[in-house]
């Protein structure tokens, strides 16, 4: 029982320092993105 329980802690942190580490920084939004001002600065009601 507790051998299966450190395997499983072993796997799961093996996994999430994989994730981690394969991350990127955005440092700017993309050109195509939306800031949420423009997003709510939209009409709501058809003309």
């Amino acid at each position: 029982m507790k051998r299966k329980l450190a395997i499983g802690c072993l796997l799961a942190a093996t996994t999430a320092t994989g994730a981690l580490a394969a991350t990127t920084v955005l440092t700017a939004a993309p050109t195509e993105s939306w800031t949420v001002t423009n997003y709510y600065k939209q009409a709501v009601y058809d003309p």
